[in-house]
């Protein structure tokens, strides 16, 4: 089951809009990919393989981030951040 949320970045939690609720990622340790729109699945895939072949593991209980700079364009850049159970190698 996934959870998908549309956030917004603020530096202070004032003034949230009606419907809107405020929500603190916790701090974690990340592995971050840079892809495209249309290269996200894909990104995936080889943020995973490379996440095993370092030895590392995925954090499945913390929030995977995917951040969209362009949305309008299938070339737009994107982010995957897929949180770490420990950012040292096993």
């Amino acid at each position: 089951m996934s959870v998908y949320w549309a956030c917004f970045e603020v530096t202070e939690w004032r003034d949230i809009p009606k419907g809107m609720i405020g929500f603190t990622l916790p701090p974690n340790d990340y592995a971050k990919l840079t892809c495209t729109n249309d290269t996200l699945m894909r990104g995936y895939s080889h943020i995973h393989e490379w996440i095993e072949e370092m030895g590392m593991k995925w954090k499945r209980n913390a929030c995977t981030i995917e951040v969209f700079y362009d949305r309008s364009s299938r070339q737009g850049k994107a982010e995957i951040l897929v949180p770490l159970a420990s950012c040292h190698p096993q």
